[in-house]
């Protein structure tokens, strides 16, 4: 039977193209019929004509200059039956042709209102906005894309295909875009982008540029990174908006100085500032001190607040300081007193309060507080002098200081020793002179200063034979600071050289208030000094102001007594009491004599011929340790090759002096007679060969060689190591043996000698055994 080979299949074709619809049929025995849209559609020339012959069961149409009013629809190949009565005939499934139409170039549409190619469109960031696209008159309808710039959008859109109202063959693609624009999208392109066959270009496209509304975002440019200081720095801050239509900025200014509260900078709306974006202060001062404010408005919104503390720093200013400036505040003895200090800065000032003091017996500045506030209980003369206030504020690592005037302040009361700069001992030599020195203060001023010691009493300006209680000396130098840290103390021409009574080596017959009312000058000159300052006050004289302390005046407020003893003897260490009265009360003080006998110069001689003596002994004592290997210097480890080859050479030695001993043996023979009383004569020949026996056999270390004798047993060369060192350790001295042969008998040295010969043989098997033992040692070196 006959059937398709090949049916028509879908097919577009631009208009005035031709168009090949395929037709195959396979064992073709009927007509070939076309049909479109149901239709019979005959063969003409020129416009639908077969591609081969039919009759071969080609049944392809070739349509030449497709047109769309006359080509486009659904075309069917259609074969009759073989035969009249055969059932074979045969129908093909539609095929659709499609001639294309070039659709319009896309349009933007926005809440149904059209948007020109090109133009701007207005979106708020953060908010869904909602585009359409249409392209109209295409077929088929175009297919439609988003982008963003050179970005697609890709599932934020869809689209739709109807046909155009009125025009059944043509074709309207609708786009929809569903999108959140942000701030960063601004000024950017939304493009709609139809893609079609027909287009020359094979695309068209619709682009609008985005115009991003959104609220403003300030940023603070300009902010200081180190301290502002007040008629010295300047400053720029610049409120930059970020914003969409432009904003506005607005400054504010809160309160004041943020440093002169503890809390957080107040973030409020406060007073209105300025509405340009940039705020100079150039110089600043400390009025600009306070807390700002920025922030910015547009038809969007407002932004977020951003708050500077500007803290303009400037150098302390001391606006109090009390009780009494430039005047004497007088307080009693023993009792409480309090000087006040009000300073203003930024940052806060730290206080200081300064005051001199006699220490050791010159003067020196010490730090009595570091509060505005100096509490001075229990009042005494040391508390006394000159009071400065100092303030300090630091201000970009460097120090800003102010002082105050100096408030004096004098203590009346009885009368009271200072045992700071009064020493209570005292060591002397007998024969040498001997000064008790005391410092005290008194006002009012002294009328009675004595010194009493066993059943002695004198008063000051005096003195009796030996002793003498000088006038007293007023002490009042006037310090002056120079930097960079030395303070220097410089004597007053008038003040610091007066001298209360006058000083007498008999004893005065002046009256006892003649002594402390009169005032005398003397030409003695004080020679300045200096005094290291306390690290912590450096400050305050390295840099102007310095701070000038000078004495109150003409009062009679510090003295030194003197109580000089000339010729010291022994008796006079004791106590010497000093008793101080005015008209207030009295003060006593004692000061402890102590008298030393002098050293001779005998005694230092002998001490130093002890000293080299017991350095002699000590080098003797290294140098016998070091020669007779004892102690630190002893050799570890046994015999070494040099041992050895000593050994080796003694052997030598007492081999070549058996011989002497052989001889000696004979003429001592002939010569030696024993007389009745059982007495033994020896010839000085026998003497000297044994001498030369004694020391043949002797070693390098003082040993006799009899007691190295090795075993004559076969054993010989078997034995241990061990036991030979420990043998040669246990060797008796040379000299015990010589004192042993000096001091017997003739006979009694004649058997000694008898038992050190030695045979040839054991001499020969001694030798090369220490011959085989110098070999090994020579062998472990060479390793």
């Amino acid at each position: 039977m006959q059937q398709f080979d090949r049916e028509p299949q879908y097919a577009e074709a631009n208009p005035g193209e031709i168009v090949i619809m395929p037709c195959r049929v396979f064992n073709k025995k009927g007509q070939c019929v076309w049909q479109k849209d149901g239709k019979p559609v005959g063969i003409y020339p020129g416009k639908y004509e077969w591609v081969s012959s039919p009759d071969l069961g080609d049944c392809s149409l070739r349509i030449s200059a497709a047109r769309a009013d006359l080509d486009a629809g659904e075309w069917e190949c259609q074969v009759t039956a073989s035969s009249f009565d055969a059932q074979d005939a045969l129908t093909s499934d539609p095929a659709r042709l499609v001639v294309r139409v070039p659709p319009s170039p896309p349009q933007l549409e926005v809440e149904l209102s059209p948007i020109a190619d090109g133009g701007n469109l207005t979106l708020s960031a953060g908010a869904e906005a909602t585009v359409r696209c249409l392209s109209r008159g295409g077929n088929p309808a175009a297919n439609v894309k988003w982008f963003l710039d050179q970005r697609e959008l890709v599932g934020h859109y869809n689209q739709t295909n109807t046909t155009d109202i009125g025009k059944v063959k043509t074709w309207m693609a609708v786009s929809t875009l569903t999108y959140t624009f942000t701030k960063t999208d601004h000024s950017k392109l939304l493009r709609c982008v139809a893609l079609h066959e027909a287009y020359p270009t094979k695309s068209r496209e619709s682009s609008v540029t985005l115009d991003i509304h959104y609220a403003p975002e300030v940023t603070l440019v300009g902010t200081p990174t180190v301290d502002l200081e007040e008629n010295i720095d300047s400053v720029s801050l610049r409120c930059r908006a970020d914003a969409n239509p432009p904003a506005t900025v607005i400054w504010r200014r809160v309160g004041g100085n943020p440093s002169m509260t503890n809390r957080a900078p107040v973030v409020s709306m406060g007073d209105i500032y300025s509405f340009q974006e940039t705020l100079e202060f150039s110089p600043v001062t400390r009025k600009d001190s306070a807390t700002y404010s920025c922030e910015a408005k547009n038809t969007i919104g407002t932004s977020n607040l951003i708050t500077i503390p500007i803290d303009i720093k400037y150098s302390p200013m001391i606006v109090n300081v009390g009780p009494a400036v430039s005047q004497q505040l007088t307080v009693t003895l023993y009792e409480s007193t309090r000087l006040e200090c009000q300073a203003e800065g930024n940052p806060l000032p730290r206080y200081q309060w300064l005051h001199r003091r006699p220490k050791d017996g010159e003067e020196d500045i010490v730090i009595r507080s570091e509060d505005r506030y100096l509490h001075i209980t229990n009042v005494t003369y040391e508390h006394q002098g000159e009071y400065i206030c100092i303030a300090t504020s630091t201000i970009n690592g460097l120090e800003r200081m102010v002082q105050s005037e100096a408030i004096t302040l004098r203590v009346v009361g009885p009368p009271q020793v200072l045992s700071e700069v009064s020493s209570r001992f005292i060591s002397v030599e007998r024969g040498d002179d001997a000064v008790i020195r005391a410092v005290f203060c008194a006002d009012p001023r002294p009328i009675r200063v004595s010194w009493r010691w066993a059943a002695f009493q004198m008063e000051a300006g005096s003195g009796s034979g030996r002793f003498v209680a000088e006038a007293l000396h007023k002490v009042s130098p006037a310090i002056l600071p120079t930097p960079p840290a030395v303070v220097e103390l410089v004597a007053d021409d008038e003040d610091d050289q007066d001298v209360i009574g006058s000083a007498s080596d008999t004893e005065s017959s002046s009256s006892t208030n003649s002594a402390y009312d009169t005032i005398e000058s003397t030409t003695t000159t004080h020679h300045p000094r200096s005094l290291e300052v306390v690290p912590t006050a450096q400050a305050l004289i390295a840099r102007p102001p310095q701070a000038v302390f000078t004495y109150p005046g003409k009062r009679d407020e510090c003295y030194e007594t003197r109580l000089r003893i000339q010729r010291v003897e022994m008796n006079d260490a004791r106590h010497y009491y000093l008793t101080v009265e005015n008209d207030k009360g009295s003060d006593t003080f004692y000061v402890t004599l102590t008298v030393k006998e002098p050293v001779s110069m005998a005694t230092v001689i002998a001490v130093v011929i002890a000293c080299l003596f017991l350095i002699i002994v000590v080098t003797l004592c290294l140098l016998y340790a070091y020669r007779s290997e004892r102690c630190c210097f002893d050799r570890k480890g046994g015999s070494k090759s040099t041992d050895l080859e000593s050994m080796k050479s003694d052997v030598e030695s007492v081999h070549s002096s058996s011989q002497c001993s052989s001889s000696g043996n004979n003429s001592a023979t002939s010569q030696t007679s024993i007389n009745r009383g059982g007495t033994q004569r020896s010839s000085v020949g026998q003497t000297k060969c044994h001498k030369a026996l004694g020391t043949a056999v002797s070693d390098s270390r003082g040993l006799l060689y009899a007691d190295l004798q090795l075993p004559k047993t076969s054993n010989n060369g078997s034995m241990k190591v061990k036991n030979h060192h420990r043998h040669l350790h246990n060797l008796p001295t040379s000299s015990s043996s010589s004192s042993t042969c000096t001091s017997s008998s003739p006979q009694q040295q004649w058997s000694q000698l008898n038992r050190t010969n030695f045979s040839d043989r054991s001499l020969d098997q001694t030798i090369d055994t220490l011959d085989t033992s110098l070999d090994r040692s020579h062998s472990k070196v060479d390793v």
